[in-house]
């Protein structure tokens, strides 16, 4: 039997549609999948990686007197700031997520970005590459946000897309 997200997460996530912008209704979607195969295991790659947008100050400093849980209209929205929606918003779920970047400052930041859902994330610094290669479990959810330019960003997704179907690290589910 397929689970659906509670009324009251979808709530929790509207209240930064328009902060997601196009984004939302992704984010939205790929939530409610994630919660009807019964899902388990979210991999992030390339985590959150500043407190504040391009252009204000703080950004992409690692010091967290730049983050202010409760003003969103502060937060990266231009970087997605995915660890913190997804972990919130499928907490009821208990996922089991982790997060991978090379940066440690990045995971460093996204540690405090995510500070109060820490239980549901582990955070590794390491290549994406080298993550998916020594990874164990089945992926039900797969997050990719690699790489700084688009070209660069490519050509890494797709090594990361061939090593994860290579393996077989996608769950039966995730199809």
């Amino acid at each position: 039997m397929f689970k659906t997200i509670k009324t009251s997460q979808k709530k929790e996530i509207e209240q930064y549609q328009h902060f997601l912008g196009p984004r939302y209704k992704t984010c939205l979607s790929a939530f409610d999948l994630f919660v009807s195969m019964n899902g388990k295991i979210i991999v992030e790659l390339g985590t959150s990686r500043s407190f504040v947008p391009a252009g204000v100050e703080g950004c992409t400093i690692n010091n967290p007197k730049y983050w202010d849980r409760n003003s969103p209209e502060k937060w990266d929205w231009g970087a997605g700031i995915f660890t913190r929606m997804c972990a919130m918003h499928l907490e009821a779920y208990q996922p089991e997520i982790h997060t991978v970047d090379i940066s440690s400052d990045a995971i460093n930041i996204c540690k405090v970005i995510t500070s109060d859902y820490s239980h549901l994330i582990s955070y590794h610094i390491m290549k994406s590459e080298d993550f998916l290669n020594n990874f164990k479990g089945k992926i039900d959810l797969l997050y990719m946000d690699t790489g700084e330019s688009e070209e660069e960003a490519d050509k890494i997704h797709l090594k990361e897309a061939q090593i994860a179907l290579s393996r077989k690290l996608f769950s039966e589910n995730a199809d």
